[in-house]
């Protein structure tokens, strides 16, 4: 695979995202080879635990390059691409075995969303959270308004989305968003990985099963990735991406 690298030992299966610009960007194409190797893995009967990761020491991943967003063409693109997003997530949520976040840097828009897909997340000290879609004129497409609220509750994830603001490691650990900071995420995630496949492999996949049905019953994905869509038929919505390039405040007209 050209972006995503996948390492197996022991059991353990360690995926690394490498993509765009060296902010791990996503695109049609690394996300189409991200969902191949998530099915991969599902039908590895030698590996038992998935861990995610971002290359480098920095950055898990900034999201979707933003220029795959400007060039959706209106409604029914901006449809294609929250379902793309949709379908990993989902494939991560159904998997047997457990998937382990490393976040080791910067995880936003749909980075973090992809990291909201995880069971367990382990967070590095410089890691960073946040969903800043409304800037660009658009929404979370990929879960994101539909998972933060049932992790850390109505208000805070309010106030995340709508203000589009990142929030630390200290405070994403607080909040009940990752499990617990480390230096090194990885490493950490390897050794809390070798402590679950000690464990019953059909036990731990029937425990994920119910957990994730507990936890999902209410979440509406159909709903999110409709208003994800609607958002392409806004003028806010180009105006929104058009000042990110130009580098400056955008001008919304909420039409």
């Amino acid at each position: 695979m050209k972006y995503i690298n996948v390492e197996k030992e022991n059991g353990l299966a360690v995926v690394t995202i490498s993509g765009l610009k060296d902010l791990n960007l996503f695109n049609w194409e690394i996300l189409e080879e991200f969902y191949d190797a998530l099915c991969d893995l599902e039908k590895n009967k030698e590996v038992k635990c998935i861990i995610i990761t971002g290359k480098g020491n920095k950055i898990f991943s900034a999201g979707t390059e933003l220029h795959v967003e400007m060039e959706l063409e209106g409604e029914e693109g901006g449809r294609k691409w929250s379902k793309l997003g949709h379908k990993i997530t989902e494939k991560m949520e159904t998997s047997s075995k457990p998937i382990i976040g490393a976040i080791n840097g910067y995880a936003l828009g749909g980075g973090m969303e992809i990291a909201l897909g995880c069971d367990i997340l382990i967070a590095s000290k410089n890691a960073k959270f946040g969903l800043p879609e409304v800037k660009y004129g658009i929404i979370p497409g990929w879960g994101g308004t539909q998972k933060l609220v049932k992790l850390i509750g109505k208000g805070k994830a309010m106030e995340i989305i709508l203000s589009g603001d990142t929030i630390d490691a200290e405070e994403a650990c607080r909040l009940g968003l990752v499990n617990s900071i480390v230096e090194d995420s990885l490493e950490e995630a390897k050794k809390l990985g070798r402590k679950i496949i000690d464990n019953g492999p059909i036990s731990i996949s029937f425990a994920k099963k119910l957990i994730n049905e507990a936890f999902y019953r209410s979440v509406d994905c159909e709903s999110e990735t409709k208003y994800f869509a609607k958002c392409f038929t806004t003028e806010d919505q180009k105006e929104g991406m058009k000042s990110f390039f130009e580098k400056r405040k955008p001008k919304f007209k909420g039409r």
